[in-house]
């Protein structure tokens, strides 16, 4: 069976969610980054691609990065554009696009599965790029880009994820390439978290 379980997460407030989104570090460069951060003081890209406030000519990988990153964490959680929150949770998130909608179910699982191959992979990654993530994952005392996965779905999973949708949702804005997001908490989360005991498996789609 597969482990999926809820955790306290360190969530912008409602009213900065939307400047805070942004695309993941490894699909921009420090150039395109830079950018799209621009005039955006509360972009995720300052703790997720933090060469963007350095010199040009910085090395992504110095540690003068990953020391930036911790100070722009920290900012965000000193002036209350993050907060962390008091009890475990999970949260199912929605992307619309036109008629398109798709629903996820934000969530820890666990690493002795991903050696045990109850969560499959499906790609080689390169060395440097997990080293960077780990060291920054380790400099902040936390994570900051989920991983992609799939499962075969339930109908017991299913209409839990439908109630908890029937809900206020947490989150709920459109992005600047218009695609909407849409986020609700899952306060009471052991049942969901159980139905996952007929999951046998997680497949890695991305990350």
């Amino acid at each position: 069976m597969a482990t999926v379980k809820p955790f306290r997460a360190l969530r912008p407030v409602p009213q900065k969610a939307g400047s805070m989104a942004c695309v993941p570090y490894d699909v921009v460069n420090t150039r395109e980054a830079k950018a799209l951060a621009a005039g955006k003081p509360s972009s995720f890209l300052h703790v997720t691609r933090p060469d963007i406030d350095l010199p040009d000519e910085t090395d992504p990988f110095a540690d003068e990065v990953y020391a930036k990153a911790e100070e722009n964490l920290a900012k965000f959680k000193e002036s209350g554009v993050l907060v962390q929150e008091e009890h475990p949770s999970l949260y199912i998130y929605r992307l619309g696009m036109n008629s398109h909608e798709q629903y996820g179910i934000a969530a820890c699982c666990s690493v002795d599965e991903y050696d045990r191959d109850i969560i499959r992979k499906h790609e080689h990654t390169r060395k440097r790029l997990e080293d960077d993530r780990l060291r920054l994952m380790l400099s902040l005392s936390a994570h900051t880009g989920p991983v992609l996965m799939t499962y075969r779905g339930t109908e017991a999973i299913d209409r839990l994820v439908e109630h908890a949708v029937s809900a206020p949702a947490l989150y709920d804005f459109t992005a600047d390439d218009g695609v909407q997001h849409t986020i609700w908490k899952v306060e009471q989360a052991a049942e969901l978290s159980n139905a996952f005991q007929d999951v046998p498996i997680l497949y890695i789609a991305d990350g």
